[in-house]
C-alpha cells in the first residue's frame, strides 16, 4: 500500500499526497456523484413507469415479449421484460418509450438529468463476458460484435469469466447496468453465439444496415428465448442457415411506385393493420418494384397483389383475390396476374423473414419448432 508521504508511483518525484492521490480523490468524488444521480434517476423512472401485472397495457407488453401469454405472470416474468419495456418498447398511449416520456414530461429534472435519461433509449443490451473487474469498473465483451464496454459502479459484483445477460445504459463516465442483470450458465456461449448470428442474419434481410445494438434492442425477446434453446442443445446445436435476399429498397422515386405505396398504407390503415405489418407490406412492394420495374397502368391491381401475396407469409391479414377485387374496384384476374409476377421474382414463403414481424407469435413459434424438430 502506498503511503501519503511516499513518492508517487507515477515517477513525478512528488509525494503521493501532492500528486496522484488528489486525482484519485477527484475521480472518487465524481464517481460518487454519478452513482447518486444514476440511482435517483432509476428509482424515479421505475416509479413513473409503474409496471404492474394488473395494468392492462403492461399485459400487452408481456404478451409481446413472450410471444403470447406466459404460464402465469409472476414477478420474475415481469423482471425479464423490464429493461425492454422501459428503454425500447414504444407505448401506444404516448408514442414513445417510457424513459423518453419520463425525460420529456418530468418537470423537476435538471438539463443534465434529462439528457442522461433520454440517452438511455440508446441502451446497449446483450450477452457479455466479464473480461476484467477492478475496484471501480468492469470490462465486458459483447457476444456477436465483440465490442468492449466499460461498466462503472458495480465493483465486486461479478468476476472475470462470468457470462451475463444485461442492458448497459450510457452515463457520462461510460455505462451502468440497467434494471436486471442475469448470470448465464457456463458453457453456452458457443451455441448462443450461433443463434445470435442467425438472428442477426434474419434482421439484416429486413434491414441490410442493421447494427448489433439494433439487433439486441429490437429482438431482445427472441434472444432471451434463444438462451433456453442454447441451454438445451449446448455444443450439439447445428448452424442455422439464414441465407436469402435482403430488402433492396425503393429503386427510384418514380411517382407511379410511390402512388402504390401511398395507396397501400391507406388501405391497410383502414383495415387496422399493425404498424409492423404495414412496414412489412411496404418492404414487399419495394422489393417487387425493384425486381420487376413494372410499367404501371393501374394502381389497384398492384395494391391488391401486394396485399394478397403478403397474406402468403402467414400473417393474420390474408384476404382472397375476390375480396380484394371487390374492395379495390378491380378484377380478381388482374390481381392474380400481378401476384404471379411478383411471386416468380421474389418467391415469397411462409413466415418469410424479409417481410414478417420477427416478434409476431406465429413467427416465433416456427423458429422454436425448427429446433424441436432437429434430431
Amino acid at each position: 500500500m502506498i503511503g501519503r508521504n511516499d513518492l508517487c508511483p507515477c515517477g513525478s518525484g512528488k509525494k503521493f499526497k501532492k500528486c496522484c492521490l488528489q486525482q484519485e480523490q477527484v475521480i472518487s468524488l465524481q464517481a460518487l456523484r454519478e452513482t447518486r444521480t444514476y440511482d435517483g434517476l432509476m428509482d424515479r423512472l421505475l416509479q413513473s413507469a409503474a409496471l404492474s401485472p394488473e395494468d392492462e397495457s403492461v399485459m400487452e407488453v408481456v404478451f409481446r415479449f413472450f410471444g403470447g401469454p406466459p404460464e402465469g405472470v409472476e414477478e420474475e416474468d415481469l423482471d425479464l421484460t423490464l429493461d425492454w419495456a422501459v428503454f425500447t418498447y414504444i407505448w401506444p398511449e404516448h408514442g414513445t418509450t417510457r424513459c423518453e416520456y419520463f425525460a420529456e414530461t418530468s418537470g423537476d429534472l435538471s438539463d443534465e438529468e434529462r439528457a442522461v435519461v433520454a440517452g438511455w433509449a440508446k441502451a446497449s443490451p446483450g450477452f457479455f463476458r466479464v473480461v476484467s473487474a477492478g475496484s471501480r469498473e468492469m470490462s465486458l465483451l459483447r457476444l456477436g460484435d465483440m465490442r468492449h464496454f466499460t461498466v462503472n459502479g458495480s465493483a465486486g459484483a461479478y468476476k472475470p469469466g462470468e457470462f451475463l445477460m444485461a442492458w448497459l445504459l450510457p452515463v457520462p463516465s461510460g455505462f451502468r447496468f440497467g434494471v436486471t442483470v442475469s448470470p448465464l450458465p457456463p458453457g453456452i456461449d458457443r451455441s448462443l453465439e450461433r443463434l445470435v448470428r442467425a438472428e442477426y442474419g434474419l434482421l439484416r434481410r429486413q434491414k441490410p444496415d442493421a447494427t448489433w445494438d439494433e439487433l439486441y434492442r429490437e429482438l431482445w425477446p427472441r434472444l432471451v428465448e434463444d438462451v433456453g434453446i442454447a441451454m438445451g442443445y449446448g455444443d450439439s446445436l447445428p448452424d442455422v442457415d439464414t441465407a436469402g435476399p435482403a430488402v433492396q429498397g425503393a429503386p427510384t422515386a418514380d411517382f407511379r411506385y410511390v402512388a402504390v405505396a401511398h395507396r397501400l398504407v391507406g388501405v391497410l390503415k383502414q383495415a387496422d393493420m399493425e404498424a409492423s405489418e404495414i412496414a412489412g407490406v411496404l418492404r414487399l412492394w419495394w422489393d417487387a418494384a425493384h425486381a420487376l420495374r413494372p410499367r404501371l397502368m393501374k394502381v389497384e391491381p398492384w395494391v391488391g397483389a401486394v396485399i394478397y401475396l403478403y397474406g402468403r407469409t402467414g400473417g393474420p391479414f390474408s384476404p382472397t383475390q375476390a375480396e380484394l377485387a371487390a374492395a379495390l374496384g378491380t378484377s380478381a384476374s388482374s390481381i392474380g396476374g400481378r401476384a404471379q409476377e411478383m411471386d416468380a421474382a421474389l418467391q415469397v414463403s411462409l413466415t418469410d423473414p424479409r417481410y414478417v414481424d420477427l416478434l409476431e407469435p406465429t413467427v416465433r413459434m416456427v423458429w422454436r419448432l425448427r429446433f424441436e424438430s432437429l434430431p
